[in-house]
């Protein structure tokens, strides 16, 4: 299965969309995170990024993923709940499905 990916992930990842996502290997199979997936929409819409965020967890915001997560935030793209972001909680199918809804208004 990997192997029928690799060129995709490769020419991502030389086009830059990968940036700060994955350390060691790609792990095709694993779940990604709220802040993984604002990392990679930020990569590929190049987005403005906001001043700041009031989200009562920021602090779990990965430092990495802070610019794309203030982005996403501030362009309405992935939005929080109960004022959380949830960053290292996984996306879900719904959640997906609610981000592509709002890129697609764009």
């Amino acid at each position: 299965l990997f192997r029928s990916y690799y060129q995709v992930i490769t020419t991502a990842e030389k086009l830059g969309y990968l940036d700060n996502m994955f350390q060691a290997e790609f792990s095709p199979n694993e779940a990604i995170t709220r802040e993984e997936f604002a990392n990679l929409i930020y990569n590929i819409f190049d987005l403005t990024t906001a001043d700041s965020i009031s989200f009562l967890d920021k602090d779990l915001i990965d430092e990495n993923y802070l610019s794309a997560v203030k982005a996403v935030y501030e362009n309405n793209i992935i939005v929080g709940a109960n004022n959380k972001f949830s960053p290292k909680d996984n996306l879900t199918r719904e959640m997906a499905a609610a981000i592509l809804t709002r890129l697609n208004r764009e």
